[in-house]
């Protein structure tokens, strides 16, 4: 399937590789470019390649993996996931080339974005399911933060981490990366209750994306300090560097 997800332009479109629709071929060709794409953004993130090839994402989980084009090239990245179990859709990966975005309007990104949260609240509403927002694992920079917040996510100030081996986090338990969670809020989300909102994010990041147990003291401490701080943000000043 290929989308138009930016109003600005037609230039860009985003082709879903996780399409059941596509051929083993041509989707063997996109994985190619995707895999490509995410080598050059994402060095760290290896593993991430043998789930796009292998196709294995959690129970009651949609996951889509936008190949983003720029004038039929392609470019960039975006790779989301719609996790019916928790009503939160997990934004998880998005790059694009500078010569593509070189290209592109401002604005593009927050057209992808829309378009991606409007298709999660779509597929959940389709099994009975409200969902409350999108949430990300989003490195620790005022870049960032303010190129997301822009894009209306909060950005949280709970002390949260990452398993650096991601789902083979077994072979190093005790390693953890600091990240920073953005969150956009639906409307559902922010009549929610705080605390329902943000257990929600990390049973479906840490708990059901990583697989991480339930008492595994890292978790236990971030579900405690989210449960304290709720929907606090970072302050301004850390926001803006």
């Amino acid at each position: 399937m290929t989308l138009t997800p930016c109003q600005r332009t037609d230039a860009l479109t985003a082709i879903d590789v996780n399409d059941s629709q596509m051929g083993d071929l041509e989707r063997e060709r996109l994985l190619g470019a995707l895999i490509g794409v995410h080598a050059r953004h994402f060095p760290d993130y290896p593993y991430v390649t043998d789930r796009l090839v292998a196709q294995a994402e959690p129970q009651d989980t949609v996951a889509h993996a936008w190949l983003l084009c720029v004038n039929g090239r392609p470019a960039g990245e975006f790779l989301f996931h719609t996790c019916m179990r928790r009503g939160i859709a997990q934004l998880h990966y998005v790059a694009m080339d500078p010569a593509g975005s070189a290209q592109l309007p401002l604005g593009w990104l927050a057209d992808v974005t829309d378009t991606a949260l409007a298709t999660s609240v779509k597929e959940a509403a389709a099994q009975g399911v409200e969902l409350l927002g999108i949430a990300g694992e989003m490195f620790s920079t005022p870049r960032d933060y303010r190129r997301w917040r822009r894009k209306g996510f909060l950005i949280l100030a709970m002390d949260y981490r990452e398993p650096v081996a991601g789902r083979d986090w077994r072979f190093r338990p005790n390693d953890f990366r600091g990240l920073t969670i953005g969150l956009r809020l639906t409307e559902a989300g922010k009549a929610a209750d705080p605390e329902v909102v943000l257990d929600a994010v990390l049973s479906a990041f840490l708990l059901d994306y990583y697989g991480l147990p339930a008492d595994h003291p890292e978790v236990v401490r971030m579900f405690d300090e989210a449960a304290r701080l709720g929907l606090r943000e970072l302050p301004d000043e850390v926001i803006n560097g």
